[in-house]
């Protein structure tokens, strides 16, 4: 496993560069996850197996700045998400049903949630105090995590596992193993519409780029954009080499950011045709992160 440091304004791998690496950190980087947060110390989150880790940047070197141990996970960690303002950290381990609430500062575990009846696929903090997951059960969940004991509202009506979450405002969009989308309102807690079909296969990623569309990946190897308001296809990107495994946004450039087995892609919004392809890793790419003109990607 390998965690890499790539320059995008000039797609160099700028790893020893940027990050503080000794051969015990070695051990602890190889990521299946990856999360970012734009504060005023930027951080980056990587999982390995049980442990997260947490990268800051200080002195223009990226080094720990914390660990969260591994005696809270019993099992490698599957998904996690991270809230800036109240810093903590959402996590779950693989095949795990139940939802590990972190302090950043204390790392500590201060809330356990529990309430899916498979296993959690995704998690996403729309709010300081607000929390979404899905599920293998075919549910949604939102948590209040202000309450003295959290509660959470089930938001039914996908035939199969969810797989892909992402909001944009009042707006909580959810893509499945169905191949379906739906549009869903958070404050109303109801599904406002839905696109069946909107792929030849499971709608594995979903990610909201600038305020009005968001966009989708499959493994048909078709990359589609929607329009938040009236969900019709706007942008239609075929002829991808691979099954796309990962996608992240820089919301600032309008560029996206796509992955397959051993090589990533950048793509400008405003045009219909790739930017830059760069190919460095030696295994499966399973995660990648946008920061600044940076981006990190974790492989297996």
């Amino acid at each position: 496993g390998r965690l890499t440091v790539i320059d995008t304004q000039n797609w160099d791998d700028v790893t020893e560069e940027y990050l503080h690496i000794t051969s015990r950190d070695h051990r602890v980087t190889p990521s299946s996850g990856l999360g970012q947060s734009l504060v005023e110390v930027p951080v980056i989150v990587t999982t390995h197996e049980n442990t997260l880790t947490i990268w800051h940047l200080a002195k223009g070197k990226w080094k720990h700045g914390g660990l969260i141990k591994e005696q809270f996970h019993t099992e490698d960690i599957a998904e996690f998400t991270y809230e800036q303002t109240r810093d903590q950290i959402a996590s779950v381990q693989k095949n795990g049903d139940e939802i590990k609430i972190w302090s950043f500062d204390s790392e500590e575990v201060v809330r356990n949630l529990r309430g899916h009846e498979k296993p959690i696929t995704k998690l996403l903090f729309v709010g300081p105090v607000c929390l979404v997951s899905a599920s293998r059960d075919k549910k949604l969940r939102i948590w209040e995590l202000d309450l003295e004991v959290s509660a959470s509202v089930v938001l039914k009506g996908h035939q199969d596992e969810v797989l892909s979450l992402d909001f944009i405002d009042e707006y909580l969009f959810s893509g499945g193993k169905d191949c379906e989308i739906r549009k869903w309102d958070l404050k109303k807690h109801v599904c406002i519409e839905r696109i069946p079909d909107a792929h030849q296969s499971a709608v594995s990623q979903l990610k909201c780029i600038g305020e009005q569309h968001f966009i989708t990946c499959s493994s048909d190897k078709v990359i589609k954009v929607w329009n938040v308001e009236s969900l019709t296809l706007e942008k239609l990107y075929e002829g991808v080499e691979e099954a796309i495994g990962a996608l992240c946004v820089k919301n600032d450039e309008l560029k996206f950011f796509t992955s397959g087995r051993i090589g990533i892609k950048a793509w400008n919004f405003q045009s219909d045709h790739i930017q830059s392809s760069l190919k460095g890793h030696n295994s499966e790419i399973l995660s990648h992160a946008a920061l600044g003109n940076l981006i990190f990607t974790g492989s297996a």
